[in-house]
């Protein structure tokens, strides 16, 4: 990439149809190994997940251009569209649609998730992370940087093929339910709190073995309390005899290399021990506990607004959308979420090693180049130099969505009608579109000098020190009672959250992540504001009103 301005480069379409940029969870250009990951495992496991419950769409289509997501709808068929109603492969792949249904086949994903496909992904984290990459030797390194792009795209994969599993159920249930009570998803999703305790974290109202252990031992609160450095801090606990150091210990090995984005650029967690730190105090000092009287009479108002005749089939569904709720977090948890932190630390290594060969003036450059580039620079190739890397990094560093257009290509068709589908298929893909409509629905911008508006995702008002988070980097200053203004959030963020009073974010709908986490937090939470991390000044007080959507800068 060379140093130009985006009115010097030509953004085409990267093939037929309409793209659209993807903006939910990209903030501007993105890595290139992280670009390949996508193209290729989002295309795999999607294609995976849609043709098992038979949905009349196949896969989203994501290619970089000059570093930008750009996304593409994909019909079973072709690009343009889906294949005729008619077409023998289409009438076997909807009809499937049915046996999911009588079969509850997600019941079955999230077995064989639990059973198999998380604890294989846990092993090999495990097994990548227990090698040190700086004690490899040049040709032992280009083989462990195979290995890892190897990885990095399966876990993609593995992501992407769970998709339909937690995506089906939960919109199944929000598509009734609306039309039975005419609340919002937002409202109805308030249903599901508490059946994604991976979403909590180490905020979970059960302590788990590490809060325990530190809260029961004198000399390690005091050591955490402490000014010492949060890298020292977490050394010195991994060091302590009996629980506190052992679990300490299985805690970092667990989370220390999870990704806290969604690229190689961002952090992993032990990258910024700050921000591990005070969450892990908050954790320990404990959240008060929540009145769980007000979700019993919300679950209570809610249900009462459904038809008697459909209560027992209301239940039925809000029941399995619970049972695979977590699913939306544990997919980035355990597959591709921890795997670009393990990619990222071993592109480091590899800039290191080169820098010490002399092929880079410096090693963090490592991180803009391609797979294959970085392997052909180990071997001894002179290219691409610093100074071309250098020329990517700014690139990616300095331009952002507001300077590309929003889409490529032909103008964008409409959906094709599902009116034709036998009733099972016009069920799952009803429950599938409207799910990924509210995953990244944005309503107008309603900004004034001194509030800004968006869609309320938990309910409650909180006032605090709002704390912009315009790179992971940033976590590290928060404090507890804090607001949380960032762009988006990503599941990645988990880990470090439980002293938050409140998030806020620019982008995402009323089933984005930040919508999810905020209401197994318990706290107020607004989201797809467009201009909250424009409007509002790090350091400011504000008040978070989770229940109209509206933060109102107050000093």
């Amino acid at each position: 990439m060379e140093n130009r301005s985006p009115s010097q480069v030509s953004f085409e379409a990267p093939g037929p149809g309409s793209w659209e940029l993807e903006t939910a969870h990209m903030k501007g250009p993105i890595t290139p190994i992280c670009a390949n990951a996508i193209t290729q495992g989002l295309r795999r496991g999607f294609s995976e997940a849609t043709a098992r419950y038979g949905l009349v769409m196949d896969h989203l289509r994501m290619i970089p251009v000059e570093g930008f997501m750009y996304a593409q709808t994909v019909y079973f068929g072709d690009a343009e569209g889906p294949l005729s109603p008619t077409h023998p492969d289409m009438l076997r792949r909807v009809n499937t649609a049915e046996r999911a249904l009588e079969g509850k086949w997600w019941r079955e994903d999230l077995r064989r998730w639990d059973e198999e496909v998380k604890p294989a992904a846990i092993r090999t984290h495990h097994a990548l992370q227990a090698v040190e990459p700086a004690s490899l030797s040049t040709e032992e390194l280009a083989e462990y940087l195979r290995a890892i792009g190897e990885h990095l795209r399966d876990m993609t994969r593995v992501h992407h093929a769970f998709n339909i599993a937690h995506i089906f159920p939960v919109g199944d249930f929000l598509v009734h339910a609306t039309q039975w009570t005419g609340k919002s998803p937002g409202e109805l999703a308030r249903l599901l709190k508490g059946a994604s305790a991976v979403s909590a974290q180490l905020a979970t109202r059960e302590p788990p073995a590490l809060v325990q252990a530190l809260r029961e031992d004198a000399a390690a609160r005091e050591l955490l309390l402490s000014r010492t450095p949060a890298r020292r801090i977490l050394d010195e606990l991994v060091a302590m005899p009996g629980a506190v150091g052992e679990q300490m210990k299985a805690h970092l090995q667990h989370v220390g290399y999870r990704s806290l984005g969604y690229d190689l650029s961002d952090p992993y967690v032990l990258e910024v021990p700050e921000a591990l730190v005070r969450g892990i105090r908050g954790a320990v000092a404990g959240r008060a506990p929540e009145d769980d009287s007000a979700e019993a009479r919300h679950l209570e108002q809610v249900r009462e607004a459904v038809p008697a005749v459909h209560r027992a089939l209301f239940d039925e569904l809000l029941a399995e959308a619970r049972l695979v709720y977590r699913l939306r977090d544990e997919r980035n948890t355990y597959s591709d979420g921890w795997a670009m932190g393990l990619t990222r630390r071993a592109v480091l290594a590899v800039g290191t090693r080169l820098q010490e060969l002399g092929r880079l003036t410096d090693a963090t450059l490592a991180i803009e180049a391609e797979l294959e580039e970085l392997q052909g620079l180990l071997a001894g190739a002179s290219a691409p130099t610093s100074e071309e890397l250098r020329r990517r990094f700014q690139w990616r560093t300095t331009k952002s969505h507001v300077d590309v257009p929003a889409r490529l290509g032909a103008p964008p068709s409409p959906s094709p009608s599902l009116d034709w589908l036998p009733p099972a298929a016009r069920r799952v893909n009803t429950a599938v579109t409207f799910y990924l409509g509210r995953m990244m629905e944005e309503p107008p911008a309603q900004t004034t000098r001194t509030s800004v508006r968006g869609l309320p995702v938990s309910p409650g008002i909180h006032e605090g020190t709002a704390r912009i988070i315009r790179e992971q980097t940033d976590l590290g200053r928060i404090e507890a009672g804090d607001v949380l203004v960032a762009a988006t959030t990503s599941p990645y963020f988990n880990v470090v959250l439980p002293l938050l009073g409140a998030i806020v974010t620019d982008r995402g709908g009323q089933l984005c992540h930040a919508a999810i986490v905020t209401r197994e937090y318990g706290i107020p939470g607004i989201v797809g504001t467009r201009d909250a991390t424009k409007l509002v000044r790090d350091g400011a007080r504000v008040r978070v009103n989770g229940t109209t959507g509206e933060l109102q800068v107050l000093a």
